[in-house]
């Protein structure tokens, strides 16, 4: 796994890491889901589905306005630990068949050492000017969030499954940001021959990487339009 002195992992709590047990996760689930062990107190009353109508409408109406936000309209602050800590939380929640959750989330502290990286990938007769524009993407967003996900080439079915889960882990991670009040933007990363750290290139991919920030409010909307049914069969 990668150095923490190097790029640390995004801090979360040792009861949600992708390598707990089945049980702490099992325990997590049902807290989110409401549920309660036997000597935890019942709020009593009526029950409120007017107000779980609610809940459900503003999920819909976050889902459906949520847009991918590029860093020319992201500005400071960024997303902090509490904020963090929790989409990544949201993230977990997403469907996974593997023992472990197969994705991790990577806060990029040191913008220098990422650019390094990019610098790197270029052929040894670059020019200052290439050089200058292959680090300037390590500048980009207030914030810098790397997505990894674990290797599994010995079982092509896990591989696909680990894939989904990675998506809709990602897909989590932006919807929590965004109920929050930022936005973010996800953008295909490289393979690095060297990441120094960043993560481990033979039991790991880095796919992309999650610009984050607080949106301008100039930033263009999502268009929301009634879309057609995929199909039958």
């Amino acid at each position: 796994g990668p150095d923490s002195r190097e790029f640390p992992e995004f801090p979360i709590s040792r009861a949600i890491r992708p390598d707990s047990s089945r049980m702490r996760r099992t325990i997590l689930v049902r807290r989110a889901r409401g549920e309660r062990r036997p000597t935890e107190a019942v709020p009593s009353g009526p029950r409120s589905y007017a107000k779980e109508r609610d809940i459900v409408s503003s999920l819909h109406n976050l889902i459906m306005h949520r847009t991918s936000t590029g860093a020319k309209y992201l500005t400071e602050p960024a997303p902090g630990e509490a904020e963090l800590t929790r989409a990544v939380t949201c993230a977990m929640r997403a469907p996974c068949h593997d023992a472990e959750f197969p994705v991790r989330f990577v806060r990029i502290d040191s913008r220098e050492r990422l650019a390094d990286l990019f610098e790197a990938r270029l052929p040894a007769d670059a020019t200052p000017e290439e050089r200058a524009k292959a680090r300037s993407k390590a500048t980009k967003g207030p914030g810098l969030v790397a997505l990894v996900i674990r290797r599994t080439a010995d079982n092509a079915r896990l591989e696909r499954e680990n894939l989904i889960t990675a998506g809709a882990a990602l897909m989590n991670f932006l919807l929590s940001l965004e109920a929050d009040g930022f936005a973010a933007k996800t953008v295909s990363a490289p393979e690095f021959a060297d990441p120094k750290g960043l993560y481990g290139p033979a039991t790991e991919s880095l796919p992309a990487f999650i610009l984050c920030g607080t949106p301008r409010e100039d930033r263009p909307e999502a268009d929301v339009d009634e879309v057609d049914w995929i199909g039958h069969w």
